[in-house]
């Protein structure tokens, strides 16, 4: 990703991201939930459900960070996920949870099968974007409150 900074008329500086590079792979049955980052300049790859984004993975889709839906047909989030754990080069792939599931139980599964975010859904766009930013950067996000 690239850092353009531009100044308005008062002087107040603006970070614009060039995200051409920045490849999402999102795991839902539901196309509009990804929306906001092509909107955002992001180059999304959708999954319907979990076993559909291992076949892509496994033919050399490349991709920055994953949001993955919990509740998907043929493999489910989880199982999608503990899959990932197994190969060790896609293990590395930041993942993010997103789900209608809010327990601890829940929550706790996801970060012990490898899960760096887990959000909670109705949940705002923007934090959303701002917390795949940080994915990226490398932070992990599960179980520091940031469960949106």
């Amino acid at each position: 990703m690239q850092v353009h900074f531009s100044e308005d008329k008062d002087r107040r500086v603006f970070a614009h991201y060039d995200r051409q590079h920045d490849n999402l792979l999102f795991l839902s049955p539901s196309p509009a939930q990804y929306h906001p980052y092509t909107q955002a300049g992001y180059q999304v790859e959708q999954a319907r459900n979990g076993l559909e984004a291992w076949e892509k993975l496994q033919s050399g889709l490349s991709c920055n960070v994953i949001l993955c839906d919990i509740e998907m047909p043929k493999m489910n989030g989880l199982e999608f996920l503990a899959r990932l754990q197994e190969d060790s080069h896609l293990a590395e792939i930041p993942v993010a949870m997103i789900t209608s599931r809010g327990s601890q139980k829940m929550q706790t599964m996801a970060q012990e099968k490898g899960a760096r975010a887990y959000f909670v859904k109705p949940y705002l766009d923007q934090v959303l974007l701002d917390s795949t930013q940080r994915l990226m950067e490398g932070e992990i996000l599960i179980g520091k409150g940031e469960e949106g």
